[in-house]
């Protein structure tokens, strides 16, 4: 077995080649170092496409160059085409650390996504390319999610069930978010941040999401709570959808024929593995959307080329990008356990692990 045949280790026994790996000194131009990071999803039965994927994916910038493309030429059987990718050790670009947290939009939707690591840095980078932007300061405790408006407000969840971090790019420079707008007086931003914050003081949140037109948040009990940013639309409203804990919440808004209003729709993931859909004026559907044998732990939900998009990420450390117009399901395992997933506007799925974030286009 030649390590340094890259067709030869896509297509041969995984189990073989772990044991190789583990045994060789040399770095084989950057192929060992890949090989154990992705190891979880590489030893799986697969096709070579798909392991020539995985494989790319987790390949540092360290990496021999010619490693990429043939890499990327192997893996152009799969539904995927890799935009970008970063690894822990990268320099140039940067790693950005462990995605716990990962939200599209700030001020420019279009080119910039937020991460927030293990120790609550939330950093800015570029959607398209993945190299740094520039990072929210100060730092917040560790986040169990994030969510962004594209006017800039930013909140997270901590650790304890409490919104832990608001940042608002309208306050003036040598203000902070949210006392900048108190000194404003109190506006819309304002008014639904007091109220979930009351919520939260005897319900603290288990996950947290926002739309054009609500913020939401689910708790231990399997509810999930919509907070109206419009006073008029009945200021919130609350429906259990799970057994058990609420592990992950999505939204998006549905546009309406003949120029109504759009309708938010939630997207809830819970400790009893399913997923479930909510349009917030209505009844929630009676059935799952998606059931597994183990919960989703991150979901995020857009539009895209395709239409309505919805991506999981399970516990068991599969995503699923589910194109729900054509019904066409992709799938991706990065080998990393998956923290977090977002939506870049355009389509582009992220992900995110302790150790990596990966960038992949539907192809």
């Amino acid at each position: 077995m030649d390590l340094d045949d890259v067709a030869m280790v896509c297509a041969g026994d995984p189990r073989v080649i772990s044991r190789l790996y583990e045994q060789s000194a040399g770095s084989h131009g950057g192929l060992r170092r890949a090989w154990t990071r992705g190891g979880p999803s590489l030893i799986r039965t697969q096709r070579s496409a798909d392991r020539a994927l995985v494989l790319h994916a987790a390949l540092g910038d360290d990496a021999d160059p010619r490693l990429g493309q043939e890499l990327a030429s192997l893996a152009g059987a799969t539904p995927w085409r890799l935009v970008w990718h970063r690894v822990s050790g990268d320099i140039t670009p940067p790693w950005p650390g462990p995605a716990r947290g990962l939200a599209a939009g700030l001020d420019s939707p279009t080119a910039s996504l937020l991460v927030a690591d293990h120790q609550g840095t939330i950093r800015i980078i570029s959607s398209e390319t993945g190299s740094p932007i520039g990072r929210i300061t100060p730092r917040v405790p560790p986040p169990r999610a994030l969510t962004a408006w594209s006017d800039g407000s930013v909140l997270t969840l901590g650790s304890e069930g409490g919104l832990a971090h608001v940042r608002e790019s309208a306050a003036p420079a040598n203000q902070s978010g949210l006392s900048a707008l108190l000194d404003d007086g109190p506006t819309r931003f304002d008014r639904i941040l007091e109220s979930v914050t009351a919520h939260l003081r005897h319900t603290p949140a288990t996950a947290l999401c926002a739309s054009g037109s609500l913020l939401a948040t689910a708790d231990a009990s399997g509810h999930v709570h919509a907070f109206f940013w419009e006073e008029g639309a009945g200021g919130s409203r609350s429906m259990r959808l799970h057994e058990g804990s609420v592990t992950a919440l999505a939204a998006v808004e549905l546009a309406q024929s003949k120029g109504g209003a759009a309708v938010p729709l939630l997207y809830s993931g819970g400790s009893d593995g399913c997923v479930r859909a909510w349009r917030v004026d209505a009844e929630p559907l009676g059935s799952p959307v998606l059931s597994r044998p183990c919960p989703p732990v991150t979901l995020a939900v857009g539009d895209s080329r395709e239409g309505l998009v919805l991506a999981v990420g399970w516990a068991d450390g599969l995503v699923e990008h589910h194109s729900l117009d054509s019904g066409e399901v992709r799938a991706f395992r990065p080998g990393p356990p998956v923290t977090a997933i977002t939506l870049a506007p355009w389509g582009d799925l992220v992900v995110g692990t302790d150790e990596s974030l990966v960038c992949l286009r539907p192809s």
